[in-house]
């Protein structure tokens, strides 16, 4: 589904990746770890067109997408959340999903005259799917409240389901367990798995270990841009080579 073949970026004087290549075709959940600063996030922009690698190739199904603007690859069927969830604060949770959804058929003004009831069935649909996400999220009791009152944790599954409003077939989560309490990684968890099992797929930044254990079928580790191992997370949680990029020799 995603290929990632010898992208290379740096800014300035410095390679945030270098060579780096990385391979999700045979595996649903693929986790991809490392220390501060190794090139992580700075992958995800790549794949997700915030930046243009200086070199290298990007492939989603097949066709190069490393050239393609943001919209154009959401379009494709990649979807992402931030290391720092992004909601509108002042607007309803439902509110928050509905915005995201693509091909708004009450957006363009000859249907306003000329399909009026086939808009009312579209905004039906879209809603009907909203409450669906916020139910799996456990979100629901909350649809009409501002985004604004919120927990941390709680933001992160709400930008989770505002990404599944685009329908993409692959999902890049950027740390979706950081800094939230046990209870809510749990349900992040489920949410997760729940997804996969519709067969969802997801490349996912993760500093804690016990959640790419329980998560990822495959493991992928990048050190100063480039990818030093890669192996099941078991393998991966003993790996000499990843042990000495985290802590040193």
């Amino acid at each position: 589904m995603l290929r990632v073949d010898n992208i290379s970026k740096h800014f300035g004087g410095v390679w945030a990746l270098k060579n780096c290549c990385l391979n999700i075709d045979n595996w649903p959940i693929v986790g991809l770890i490392g220390p501060n600063g190794s090139g992580k996030t700075t992958l995800f922009h790549v794949i997700t067109g915030f930046y243009t690698p200086e070199s290298g190739k990007v492939l989603f199904k097949g066709k190069e997408i490393q050239s393609l603007p943001t919209h154009r690859i959401v379009q494709k069927g990649i979807g992402r959340t931030f290391q720092l969830s992004r909601v509108f604060e002042t607007l309803s949770l439902l509110d928050n999903l509905l915005i995201a959804r693509k091909d708004i058929l009450g957006e363009k003004v000859a249907s306003l005259f000329t399909r009026w009831e086939k808009i009312q069935e579209d905004e039906s649909q879209a809603r009907s799917r909203a409450l669906s996400y916020l139910n799996l999220m456990g979100l629901e009791t909350k649809a009409d409240e501002p985004a604004g009152n919120l927990s941390y944790g709680q933001r992160k599954l709400l930008e989770l389901a505002r990404t599944l409003m685009l329908d993409p077939s692959l999902i890049l989560l950027d740390e979706p367990a950081a800094g939230i309490n046990p209870t809510l990684i749990k349900k992040i968890l489920s949410v997760i798995q729940s997804l996969k099992r519709k067969g969802k797929r997801f490349l996912i930044i993760e500093h804690n270990m016990d959640v790419i254990i329980q998560l990822c079928d495959w493991v992928y580790v990048l050190d100063a841009g480039a990818v030093i191992a890669s192996g099941p997370p078991d393998a991966i949680r003993t790996d000499p080579v990843v042990l000495e990029a985290y802590f040193g020799k």
